[in-house]
């Protein structure tokens, strides 16, 4: 019979990297070096020094990751940063998202403001409408946006591809490449459109 290992930090403290069952952490805690684990969650503020590995992870505060993280599911309700890139079968956000490689996901589901190299993906949907008290944030911004479907608001983007585009209200996007269908708001300005 194998020992089952959940760790659980709660208040301030520090776990190296490793192979765990559950990984929860409940105040200020940092991993350093590659984690592998059936669950991540933390509720407060945590610094991972190396690469995530998880069936699931969870983000209910704030976690600067200084690596790759590799999920089936990932859902942040806080601020993310990864200094990596960011694969996963579901990636849902809503709160501040930062990555500075590329994001992989089969589906996205994201809402706020956030920063991303490049977002590649099956159905890909980042809505960043901010009510007029929020309009001092910078907004959603990404290099590349490329799916099958992507349907996006008040995202700033130099490129989108797709199959199926929808550039809403609030977007500022430099060229858009798509293959079926293109639907573009009144208030959206896309400088160039393409049909490939």
């Amino acid at each position: 019979m194998t020992e089952e290992r959940v760790v659980r930090l709660n208040g301030v403290g520090r776990l190296a990297g490793g192979r765990y069952d559950d990984v929860h952490i409940e105040g200020v805690g940092r991993i350093e070096g590659d984690v592998e684990c059936a669950t991540l969650s933390v509720s407060g503020k945590c610094q991972v020094r190396g690469r995530i590995r998880a069936a699931r992870v969870t983000i209910e505060g704030k976690c600067d990751v200084r690596g790759d993280i590799e999920a089936e599911s990932i859902q942040v309700s806080g601020w993310l940063t990864v200094r990596g890139n960011l694969a996963a079968d579901r990636l849902v956000g809503h709160g501040l998202l930062r990555v500075e490689g590329l994001v992989n996901a089969d589906e996205v589901d994201l809402r706020g403001p956030g920063r991303i190299r490049e977002v590649g993906g099956g159905r890909v949907s980042i809505d960043c409408h901010r009510p007029v008290w929020l309009r001092w944030l910078n907004g959603f911004r990404a290099d590349t946006v490329e799916g099958d479907d992507v349907r996006l608001v008040g995202v700033h983007a130099r490129w989108v591809r797709g199959d199926t585009i929808d550039i809403g209200s609030g977007c500022r996007v430099d060229r858009v490449e798509y293959r079926r269908h293109l639907r573009q708001a009144p208030d959206a300005v896309v400088r160039d459109a393409r049909q490939a």
